[in-house]
């Protein structure tokens, strides 16, 4: 199945996910609720990675298909949402009731994590437009295109996290990804490659 006949059934598949959510009764205070009570584990040295990028200043984009408001308390939660992160999810919609009433469009799904979906002219991408360079990280083959759309590309470094059915998906990441780190392993070859582009640009 090709990418344009999946789109329609993932924009259908996140309409019965609102559904089903509303027939559960979930609120905007529920939400928060459960959020604040989750405890999620971040792979070994996430977090030093995200202190690493606040102090040299660099910026951080997260584009995720999951709810903003879940994960931007998760990220506030573990000191991770600085100044230099931003967040690009679905936002959904409730009434003065707190209840759930619709997902903000356009709908962010595997298929729509690029720049070019999402469109450059947003404040976020005018602000870093003359940043050419980057490291894109990501678990699915969607994750390779997010930089799709970037104006003037440099070099991008992706990175892919393959943690299921390795054997059979590997060579397929390794043909959309730089670097494909399998079976959980932590970020430290991430860590790693962020601490000497900073060793070299003090040097330099």
């Amino acid at each position: 199945m090709s990418t344009d006949e999946k789109i329609p059934l993932m924009l259908e598949w996140y309409q019965r996910i609102l559904q089903l959510m509303q027939e559960e009764g979930i609120t905007k205070s529920l939400l928060y609720e459960m959020t604040e009570t989750t405890n999620p584990e971040f792979r070994e040295q996430v977090k030093e990675t995200f202190e690493m990028l606040k102090e040299s200043e660099v910026p951080v984009l997260i584009m995720s298909a999951g709810i903003s408001s879940i994960l931007e308390t998760v990220l506030r939660k573990e000191t991770l949402f600085s100044s230099n992160v931003q967040l690009i999810s679905n936002e959904l919609v409730f009434n003065e009731e707190g209840g759930l009433e619709d997902i903000l469009p356009p709908i962010i799904h595997p298929f729509s994590k690029n720049e070019r979906a999402l469109g450059l002219n947003q404040p976020y991408f005018l602000e870093i437009s003359k940043r050419r360079n980057g490291i894109l990280l990501g678990d699915c083959i969607g994750d390779s295109h997010m930089a799709d759309g970037m104006p003037n590309p440099g070099e991008i470094l992706k990175i892919g996290f393959l943690d299921t059915e390795v054997e059979s998906r590997l060579d397929l990441f390794m043909t959309h990804f730089d670097i494909v780190l399998c079976n959980n392993q932590p970020w430290k070859l991430v860590l790693d490659i962020l601490s000497q582009i900073g060793n070299d640009k003090t040097h330099q």
